[in-house]
């Protein structure tokens, strides 16, 4: 059998530049009726470990996620890179949703993060009336390495894991 803190700390390393190796963000949003919706946003985070998206009105994910103020975020390893298509290692998050108002000096310093990222294409995004720049504060998180290997995000950020034992599903 092997030590709880070796796993654990195999899973840390896991865990340490794994969202950071995504482009875009897997979203779940739902309307006023419920309705759930998946969809994708390209993505920065900001300093204090938020996912910040910016997003066209004329999404429908935009205004669950402005009415709602709550979504879910997901990243999950390429199938072409997994061993095990029913154990893909993820991450998912519950998050809160606040819009982050342009000409903030708040909203410049991650548009300059998503420019840095993304290049020209913000340049011609930014010059567009309908986007909105939204923050996704994670509350809660879950990181799953493969069959019998789940973690809760815990600590400042969600940036530790904490084992899941048995009587906590989800």
């Amino acid at each position: 059998m092997s030590d709880p803190r070796e796993s654990l700390e195999r899973a840390r390393e896991a865990y340490t530049g794994f969202i950071d190796g995504f482009q875009s963000l897997i979203l779940a949003t739902a309307d006023g009726q419920g309705s759930p919706l998946a969809s994708y946003a390209p993505y920065v985070r900001d300093p204090q470990g938020g996912f910040c998206i910016f997003v066209s009105e004329l999404a429908e994910h935009t205004g669950n996620l402005l009415a709602r103020g709550e979504a879910s975020v997901l990243f999950i390893e390429s199938e072409a890179d997994t061993r095990q298509i029913f154990a893909r290692r993820r991450a998912s998050f519950r998050c809160q949703v606040t819009e982050v108002t342009r000409g903030t000096e708040g909203a410049g310093a991650i548009l300059a993060r998503f420019a840095g990222r993304f290049g020209e294409i913000m340049g011609l995004l930014s010059g567009l009336g309908d986007f909105r720049l939204l923050r996704l504060t994670p509350v809660e998180g879950r990181f799953v390495i493969g069959f019998g290997q789940a973690y809760r995000l815990v600590g400042p950020g969600l940036n530790d894991l904490a084992p899941i034992g048995p009587d906590e599903r989800g």
